[in-house]
Protein backbone atom coordinates (compact mmCIF):
# COMPACT_ATOMS: atom_id res chain seq x y z
CA UNK A 1 0.00 0.00 0.00
CA UNK A 2 2.81 2.40 0.95
CA UNK A 3 4.31 1.94 -2.69
CA UNK A 4 0.92 2.61 -4.43
CA UNK A 5 0.55 5.82 -2.39
CA UNK A 6 4.51 6.92 -3.32
CA UNK A 7 3.85 6.00 -7.15
CA UNK A 8 0.64 8.43 -6.83
CA UNK A 9 2.40 11.31 -5.28
CA UNK A 10 5.03 10.58 -7.95
CA UNK A 11 2.46 11.12 -10.37
CA UNK A 12 0.64 13.72 -8.72
CA UNK A 13 3.00 16.09 -7.41
CA UNK A 14 1.96 19.16 -4.91
CA UNK A 15 2.24 22.32 -6.96
CA UNK A 16 2.38 25.46 -6.21
CA UNK A 17 -1.50 27.92 -6.30
CA UNK A 18 -2.03 28.34 -10.43
CA UNK A 19 -1.63 31.66 -12.05
CA UNK A 20 -4.44 33.10 -13.34
CA UNK A 21 -5.00 32.48 -17.32
CA UNK A 22 -4.40 35.60 -19.25
CA UNK A 23 -7.74 37.16 -21.45
CA UNK A 24 -8.72 35.33 -24.46
CA UNK A 25 -7.79 36.95 -27.63
CA UNK A 26 -10.64 37.79 -29.67
CA UNK A 27 -10.10 37.46 -33.51
CA UNK A 28 -12.35 38.13 -36.77
CA UNK A 29 -13.14 35.36 -38.71
CA UNK A 30 -13.68 36.10 -42.90
CA UNK A 31 -17.51 36.89 -42.76
CA UNK A 32 -16.90 39.60 -39.97
CA UNK A 33 -18.08 37.91 -36.75
CA UNK A 34 -16.01 37.58 -33.45
CA UNK A 35 -14.44 34.01 -32.98
CA UNK A 36 -13.90 33.43 -29.54
CA UNK A 37 -10.71 30.87 -28.26
CA UNK A 38 -12.26 27.89 -26.71
CA UNK A 39 -11.98 27.02 -23.12
CA UNK A 40 -9.39 24.84 -23.49
CA UNK A 41 -6.78 27.67 -24.90
CA UNK A 42 -6.30 29.20 -21.36
CA UNK A 43 -2.59 29.99 -20.33
CA UNK A 44 -2.46 26.94 -17.89
CA UNK A 45 0.69 25.97 -16.91
CA UNK A 46 1.38 22.06 -18.08
CA UNK A 47 1.64 20.21 -14.95
CA UNK A 48 -1.78 21.81 -13.79
CA UNK A 49 -3.11 21.11 -17.05
CA UNK A 50 -2.04 17.58 -16.98
CA UNK A 51 -3.79 17.05 -13.51
CA UNK A 52 -7.07 19.06 -14.66
CA UNK A 53 -6.88 16.60 -17.88
CA UNK A 54 -6.94 14.13 -15.17
CA UNK A 55 -9.39 14.69 -13.10
CA UNK A 56 -11.84 16.32 -15.55
CA UNK A 57 -12.06 12.82 -17.09
CA UNK A 58 -13.04 11.69 -13.40
CA UNK A 59 -14.91 13.94 -11.81
CA UNK A 60 -15.83 17.49 -13.34
CA UNK A 61 -16.71 16.09 -17.07
CA UNK A 62 -20.55 16.07 -16.24
CA UNK A 63 -20.08 19.57 -15.18
CA UNK A 64 -18.08 20.97 -17.52
CA UNK A 65 -19.94 19.22 -21.28
CA UNK A 66 -23.15 21.20 -20.33
CA UNK A 67 -22.38 24.95 -20.52
CA UNK A 68 -19.55 24.27 -23.63
CA UNK A 69 -22.36 22.67 -25.94
CA UNK A 70 -25.02 25.14 -24.95
CA UNK A 71 -22.95 28.58 -25.37
CA UNK A 72 -21.40 26.48 -29.06
CA UNK A 73 -25.11 26.11 -29.98
CA UNK A 74 -26.22 29.71 -29.54
CA UNK A 75 -22.52 30.67 -31.24
CA UNK A 76 -23.68 28.22 -34.14
CA UNK A 77 -26.81 29.67 -34.28
CA UNK A 78 -26.02 33.33 -34.14
CA UNK A 79 -23.53 32.47 -36.93
CA UNK A 80 -26.00 30.74 -39.45
CA UNK A 81 -28.73 33.89 -38.41
CA UNK A 82 -25.62 36.55 -39.33
CA UNK A 83 -24.86 34.58 -42.29
CA UNK A 84 -28.40 34.46 -43.39
CA UNK A 85 -28.68 38.34 -42.83
CA UNK A 86 -25.84 38.82 -44.95
CA UNK A 87 -27.08 36.72 -47.61
CA UNK A 88 -30.09 38.51 -47.47
CA UNK A 89 -28.45 41.44 -47.69
CA UNK A 90 -26.14 40.62 -50.68
CA UNK A 91 -29.92 39.38 -52.36
CA UNK A 92 -31.61 42.51 -51.76
CA UNK A 93 -28.17 44.79 -53.19
CA UNK A 94 -28.41 42.15 -56.07
CA UNK A 95 -32.33 42.38 -56.41
CA UNK A 96 -31.64 46.28 -56.41
CA UNK A 97 -28.67 46.44 -59.06
CA UNK A 98 -31.29 44.21 -61.18
CA UNK A 99 -33.97 46.72 -60.93
CA UNK A 100 -31.48 49.54 -61.89
CA UNK A 101 -30.62 47.80 -64.84
CA UNK A 102 -34.12 46.85 -65.60
CA UNK A 103 -34.62 50.88 -65.43
CA UNK A 104 -31.55 51.63 -67.66
CA UNK A 105 -32.71 48.70 -70.00
CA UNK A 106 -36.62 49.91 -69.94
CA UNK A 107 -35.07 53.46 -70.54
CA UNK A 108 -33.01 52.81 -73.49
CA UNK A 109 -36.02 51.75 -75.93
CA UNK A 110 -38.23 55.01 -74.80
CA UNK A 111 -34.70 57.01 -75.58
CA UNK A 112 -34.53 55.72 -78.78
CA UNK A 113 -38.39 55.51 -79.40
CA UNK A 114 -38.28 59.42 -78.48
CA UNK A 115 -34.76 59.87 -80.66
CA UNK A 116 -37.04 58.35 -83.76
CA UNK A 117 -39.90 60.16 -83.11
CA UNK A 118 -38.18 63.46 -82.63
CA UNK A 119 -36.14 62.52 -86.00
CA UNK A 120 -39.58 61.95 -87.75
CA UNK A 121 -40.93 65.01 -85.96
CA UNK A 122 -38.14 67.09 -87.34
CA UNK A 123 -38.56 65.21 -90.54
CA UNK A 124 -42.21 66.33 -90.46
CA UNK A 125 -41.93 69.51 -89.69
CA UNK A 126 -39.07 70.10 -92.46
CA UNK A 127 -41.71 68.83 -95.23
CA UNK A 128 -44.00 71.44 -93.26
CA UNK A 129 -41.61 74.26 -93.52
CA UNK A 130 -41.36 72.70 -97.28
CA UNK A 131 -44.97 73.55 -97.96
CA UNK A 132 -45.18 76.71 -95.80
CA UNK A 133 -42.66 77.65 -98.48
CA UNK A 134 -44.48 76.59 -101.71
CA UNK A 135 -47.63 78.02 -100.04
CA UNK A 136 -46.23 81.25 -99.22
CA UNK A 137 -44.25 81.19 -102.80
CA UNK A 138 -47.75 80.91 -104.27
CA UNK A 139 -49.66 82.87 -102.25
CA UNK A 140 -46.70 85.48 -103.16
CA UNK A 141 -47.78 84.61 -107.21
CA UNK A 142 -51.25 84.86 -106.70
CA UNK A 143 -50.80 88.40 -104.97
CA UNK A 144 -48.49 88.81 -108.11
CA UNK A 145 -51.23 87.79 -110.37
CA UNK A 146 -53.86 89.50 -108.70
CA UNK A 147 -51.54 92.68 -109.02
CA UNK A 148 -51.16 92.26 -112.95
CA UNK A 149 -54.82 91.64 -113.12
CA UNK A 150 -55.76 94.70 -111.25
CA UNK A 151 -53.08 96.67 -113.22
CA UNK A 152 -54.45 94.92 -116.15
CA UNK A 153 -58.36 95.98 -115.31
CA UNK A 154 -57.31 98.83 -114.39
CA UNK A 155 -55.40 99.63 -117.73
CA UNK A 156 -58.32 98.28 -119.73
CA UNK A 157 -60.83 101.10 -118.06
CA UNK A 158 -58.53 103.50 -118.13
CA UNK A 159 -58.00 102.77 -121.99
CA UNK A 160 -61.45 102.04 -122.38
CA UNK A 161 -62.53 105.54 -120.45
CA UNK A 162 -59.84 107.14 -122.50
CA UNK A 163 -60.99 105.70 -125.64
CA UNK A 164 -64.87 106.66 -124.76
CA UNK A 165 -63.30 110.41 -124.36
CA UNK A 166 -61.23 110.52 -127.17
CA UNK A 167 -64.57 109.29 -129.01
CA UNK A 168 -66.36 112.47 -127.54
CA UNK A 169 -63.72 114.52 -128.22
CA UNK A 170 -63.84 113.19 -132.03
CA UNK A 171 -67.71 113.50 -132.13
CA UNK A 172 -67.34 117.17 -130.49
CA UNK A 173 -64.88 118.01 -132.81
CA UNK A 174 -66.64 116.48 -135.62
CA UNK A 175 -69.54 118.21 -134.82
CA UNK A 176 -68.13 121.76 -134.00
CA UNK A 177 -65.78 121.44 -137.45
CA UNK A 178 -68.85 120.90 -139.12
CA UNK A 179 -70.83 123.53 -137.49
CA UNK A 180 -68.04 125.65 -137.96
CA UNK A 181 -67.22 125.26 -141.42
CA UNK A 182 -71.28 125.36 -142.03
CA UNK A 183 -71.31 128.94 -140.50
CA UNK A 184 -68.36 129.89 -142.17
CA UNK A 185 -69.57 128.67 -145.65
CA UNK A 186 -72.82 130.11 -144.47
CA UNK A 187 -71.77 133.48 -143.59
CA UNK A 188 -69.67 133.35 -147.12
CA UNK A 189 -72.59 132.73 -148.87
CA UNK A 190 -74.86 135.09 -146.90
CA UNK A 191 -71.87 137.83 -148.05
CA UNK A 192 -72.38 136.28 -151.62
CA UNK A 193 -75.73 136.68 -151.47
CA UNK A 194 -76.02 140.09 -150.16
CA UNK A 195 -73.16 140.63 -152.96
CA UNK A 196 -75.40 139.26 -155.71
CA UNK A 197 -78.86 140.92 -154.19
CA UNK A 198 -77.03 144.45 -154.14
CA UNK A 199 -76.16 143.53 -158.38
CA UNK A 200 -78.40 143.50 -160.56
CA UNK A 201 -81.37 141.60 -160.34
CA UNK A 202 -80.05 140.66 -163.97
CA UNK A 203 -77.93 137.99 -162.90
CA UNK A 204 -79.98 136.14 -161.33
CA UNK A 205 -79.24 132.93 -163.63
CA UNK A 206 -75.95 133.38 -162.70
CA UNK A 207 -76.49 133.57 -159.20
CA UNK A 208 -78.72 130.55 -158.95
CA UNK A 209 -75.87 128.84 -160.79
CA UNK A 210 -73.31 130.30 -158.04
CA UNK A 211 -75.30 129.08 -155.34
CA UNK A 212 -75.26 125.84 -157.13
CA UNK A 213 -71.75 126.02 -157.96
CA UNK A 214 -71.30 126.68 -153.61
CA UNK A 215 -72.93 124.32 -152.82
CA UNK A 216 -71.47 121.68 -154.74
CA UNK A 217 -67.83 123.13 -153.29
CA UNK A 218 -69.43 123.30 -149.63
CA UNK A 219 -70.63 119.89 -149.55
CA UNK A 220 -66.50 118.50 -151.44
CA UNK A 221 -65.18 120.89 -148.45
CA UNK A 222 -67.18 119.32 -145.92
CA UNK A 223 -66.15 115.48 -147.26
CA UNK A 224 -62.97 116.28 -147.65
CA UNK A 225 -62.90 117.13 -143.58
CA UNK A 226 -64.71 113.81 -143.14
CA UNK A 227 -62.03 111.87 -144.65
CA UNK A 228 -59.06 113.76 -143.25
CA UNK A 229 -60.91 113.48 -139.67
CA UNK A 230 -61.73 109.76 -140.74
CA UNK A 231 -57.76 109.46 -141.67
CA UNK A 232 -56.41 111.00 -138.33
CA UNK A 233 -58.66 109.17 -135.83
CA UNK A 234 -58.83 105.92 -137.28
CA UNK A 235 -55.74 104.45 -137.05
CA UNK A 236 -55.72 105.53 -133.22
CA UNK A 237 -59.21 103.66 -132.88
CA UNK A 238 -57.69 100.88 -134.60
CA UNK A 239 -55.05 100.80 -131.83
CA UNK A 240 -57.09 101.02 -129.13
CA UNK A 241 -59.42 98.28 -130.15
CA UNK A 242 -56.18 96.51 -130.41
CA UNK A 243 -54.61 97.39 -127.44
CA UNK A 244 -58.53 96.53 -125.64
CA UNK A 245 -58.45 93.43 -127.66
CA UNK A 246 -55.42 92.59 -125.58
CA UNK A 247 -55.83 93.39 -122.63
CA UNK A 248 -58.96 91.25 -122.53
CA UNK A 249 -56.85 88.18 -123.94
CA UNK A 250 -54.39 89.01 -120.72
CA UNK A 251 -57.31 89.04 -118.48
CA UNK A 252 -58.83 85.82 -119.73
CA UNK A 253 -55.52 84.25 -119.12
CA UNK A 254 -54.94 85.53 -115.93
CA UNK A 255 -58.50 84.51 -114.78
CA UNK A 256 -57.43 80.65 -116.36
CA UNK A 257 -53.99 81.16 -113.93
CA UNK A 258 -55.72 82.26 -111.07
CA UNK A 259 -58.05 79.15 -111.47
CA UNK A 260 -55.22 76.78 -112.07
CA UNK A 261 -53.63 78.39 -108.78
CA UNK A 262 -56.67 77.98 -106.49
CA UNK A 263 -57.01 74.11 -107.73
CA UNK A 264 -53.49 73.27 -107.00
CA UNK A 265 -53.92 75.07 -103.57
CA UNK A 266 -57.00 72.79 -102.54
CA UNK A 267 -54.28 69.73 -102.41
CA UNK A 268 -51.75 71.72 -100.38
CA UNK A 269 -54.34 72.55 -98.10
CA UNK A 270 -55.47 69.49 -97.42
CA UNK A 271 -51.94 68.20 -97.40
CA UNK A 272 -51.30 70.40 -94.79
CA UNK A 273 -54.07 69.68 -92.77
CA UNK A 274 -52.86 65.98 -92.53
CA UNK A 275 -49.66 67.58 -91.80
CA UNK A 276 -50.68 69.09 -88.73
CA UNK A 277 -53.08 66.11 -87.66
CA UNK A 278 -49.77 64.05 -87.86
CA UNK A 279 -47.85 66.42 -85.64
CA UNK A 280 -50.59 66.96 -83.19
CA UNK A 281 -50.73 63.29 -82.96
CA UNK A 282 -47.14 62.61 -82.64
CA UNK A 283 -46.95 66.00 -79.57
CA UNK A 284 -49.63 63.36 -77.90
CA UNK A 285 -47.95 60.49 -77.95
CA UNK A 286 -44.48 62.26 -77.31
CA UNK A 287 -46.63 63.67 -74.29
CA UNK A 288 -47.45 59.99 -73.40
CA UNK A 289 -44.15 58.84 -73.23
CA UNK A 290 -42.59 61.72 -70.99
CA UNK A 291 -45.58 60.96 -68.54
CA UNK A 292 -45.34 57.19 -68.59
CA UNK A 293 -41.30 57.41 -68.28
CA UNK A 294 -42.01 59.63 -65.38
CA UNK A 295 -44.14 57.21 -64.29
CA UNK A 296 -41.60 54.49 -64.15
CA UNK A 297 -38.70 56.48 -63.29
CA UNK A 298 -41.07 57.40 -59.85
CA UNK A 299 -42.21 53.85 -59.44
CA UNK A 300 -38.22 52.26 -59.87
CA UNK A 301 -36.98 55.16 -57.53
CA UNK A 302 -39.94 54.34 -54.68
CA UNK A 303 -38.60 50.24 -54.84
CA UNK A 304 -35.02 51.30 -54.64
CA UNK A 305 -36.23 53.95 -51.63
CA UNK A 306 -37.75 50.77 -49.97
CA UNK A 307 -34.99 48.23 -50.91
CA UNK A 308 -32.65 51.41 -49.36
CA UNK A 309 -34.92 51.37 -46.13
CA UNK A 310 -35.07 47.59 -46.13
CA UNK A 311 -30.95 47.23 -46.26
CA UNK A 312 -30.73 50.21 -43.69
CA UNK A 313 -33.21 48.05 -41.25
CA UNK A 314 -30.91 44.72 -41.89
CA UNK A 315 -28.19 46.81 -41.30
CA UNK A 316 -29.31 48.07 -37.78
CA UNK A 317 -30.70 44.48 -37.09
CA UNK A 318 -26.93 43.32 -37.93
CA UNK A 319 -25.63 45.37 -35.61
CA UNK A 320 -27.76 44.34 -32.88
CA UNK A 321 -27.16 40.90 -33.36
CA UNK A 322 -23.09 41.95 -33.45
CA UNK A 323 -24.16 43.40 -30.29
CA UNK A 324 -25.50 40.37 -28.80
CA UNK A 325 -22.67 38.22 -29.92
CA UNK A 326 -20.45 40.21 -28.41
CA UNK A 327 -22.71 40.17 -25.22
CA UNK A 328 -22.30 36.33 -25.18
CA UNK A 329 -19.52 36.48 -26.17
CA UNK A 330 -18.07 38.37 -22.88
CA UNK A 331 -20.81 36.03 -21.22
CA UNK A 332 -18.69 33.27 -22.31
CA UNK A 333 -15.36 34.39 -21.41
CA UNK A 334 -16.99 35.47 -17.85
CA UNK A 335 -18.54 31.64 -17.52
CA UNK A 336 -15.04 30.55 -18.67
CA UNK A 337 -13.44 32.40 -15.93
CA UNK A 338 -15.55 31.37 -13.17
CA UNK A 339 -15.56 27.49 -14.35
CA UNK A 340 -11.43 28.01 -14.19
CA UNK A 341 -11.66 29.50 -10.97
CA UNK A 342 -14.36 26.34 -10.02
CA UNK A 343 -12.21 23.87 -11.62
CA UNK A 344 -9.21 25.22 -9.40
CA UNK A 345 -11.03 25.52 -6.19
CA UNK A 346 -12.70 21.60 -6.95
CA UNK A 347 -8.55 20.62 -7.82
CA UNK A 348 -7.39 22.44 -4.52
CA UNK A 349 -9.93 20.83 -2.43
CA UNK A 350 -9.74 17.28 -4.14
CA UNK A 351 -5.61 17.84 -3.48
CA UNK A 352 -6.21 18.35 0.19
CA UNK A 353 -8.37 15.70 0.43
CA UNK A 354 -6.21 13.03 -1.34
CA UNK A 355 -3.47 14.49 1.06
CA UNK A 356 -5.55 14.47 3.89
CA UNK A 357 -6.73 10.97 2.56
CA UNK A 358 -2.86 9.74 2.50
CA UNK A 359 -1.73 10.60 5.63
CA UNK A 360 -4.44 9.43 7.24
CA UNK A 361 -3.33 6.12 5.60
CA UNK A 362 0.14 6.61 6.42
CA UNK A 363 -1.49 7.16 10.27
CA UNK A 364 -3.87 4.19 9.82
CA UNK A 365 -0.70 1.51 8.73
CA UNK A 366 2.38 3.28 11.26
CA UNK A 367 -0.39 2.92 14.39
CA UNK A 368 -1.01 -0.79 12.58
CA UNK A 369 2.98 -1.60 12.39
CA UNK A 370 3.48 -0.37 15.98
CA UNK A 371 0.20 -1.95 17.70
CA UNK A 372 1.00 -5.35 18.36
CA UNK A 373 -0.58 -8.35 16.65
Amino acid sequence: MLAQLDVFDAAHPTTAPLELFSETENNLDKNGFIKSIKFGETCIPEKVQTVLEVEDSAVASPVEAKPELSATMEIQKLREAFESCIEEVGQLERRRDELVQELLELEEPMAQELQTVREALGEEQGLLSKVRLERQSLQEETQKTKRHLFTAARDGAQRQVELELQQKQVEQLNQAQVVSNHQSNLQELQKQLNVTQESSKRKNRSYVTQGRRASCDLQQYLQGGIKALEEFYEPRLVSLLKRREATMDSLSKAKEQCQELRAQLGPLKEEEQMLRLQRSCLEERIRLMERQRKENVEQYRETVDALEENIRELKTELKVQIKKTEGLDMLKNNMAKELFFYRQVQTLFQRGFLTLQRNLRRKYYYTMRLSPH
